[in-house]
């Protein structure tokens, strides 16, 4: 692609790139790494956001953002607290809905597959890296629960930084990774007159098949 200056002449010129079956990869991943590179080489704030939809026992579909973190082979990491609604959610369906989107390129990835919980040592490794402060948080916020004010909240934030000293928690029980190993990929591209590309990728018989869908 031609080198541009600004946003708006990225955009434009991916929407007149748009998406060719016969240069688009045979794994989807690679196709997703470029778009989240190309994403993060823009400096989008939280270009790693993504939008994750699960339903509860009764069916109902709620949705909310969490930041990728990491990955395991095709599968996409992200962490929370494991008494979360979306963690309730996923210990009664694993099943989940995940979009990322640069709307100010005119891109979007649409993502559904299973989510399981990593392993304890990641969960280790990834919370002694975060800031202190993140890591208190954790330790202290009873995740979608109610809470009587603020107040109460960084009150226990406040005892446990005295209780702590200078020292780091350790990562409490109740907080840790998921993955969600994606088996079906649409990748979203604008077009002119709204007539979009459309690339889905679907994992069978272990191998990924693509195929164009309408806009």
């Amino acid at each position: 692609m031609q080198q541009v200056d600004s946003l708006q002449q990225i955009r434009e010129a991916l929407m007149t790139e748009g998406l060719v079956e016969a240069v688009a990869p045979a794994n989807p991943m690679d196709l997703f790494n470029s778009w989240i590179a190309y994403a993060e080489e823009l400096k989008f704030h939280n270009a790693n956001a993504m939008t994750v939809a699960t339903v509860n026992s009764d069916m109902a579909p709620s949705v909310r953002n969490v930041l990728l973190r990491g990955r395991v082979g095709e599968g996409l990491v992200f962490y929370t607290n494991y008494e979360s609604d979306k963690a309730v959610d996923l210990a009664q369906n694993n099943k989940a809905a995940v979009l990322m989107g640069w709307l100010e390129i005119e891109r979007q990835i649409r993502l559904t597959g299973e989510v399981k919980k990593i392993d304890d040592r990641s969960s280790d490794q990834y919370f002694s890296s975060r800031a202190r402060g993140s890591q208190i948080s954790a330790v202290v916020s009873k995740q979608s629960r109610s809470v009587a004010s603020r107040n109460e909240l960084e009150a226990a934030w406040v005892a446990l930084d005295l209780e702590l000293a200078d020292f780091s928690p350790a990562r409490p029980s109740h907080w840790g990774g998921y993955v969600f190993t994606p088996t079906s990929i649409e990748f979203w591209q604008g077009r002119p007159n709204r007539l979009h590309d459309r690339l889905r990728y679907r994992r069978e018989d272990g191998v990924w098949a693509m195929n164009r869908l309408a806009p």
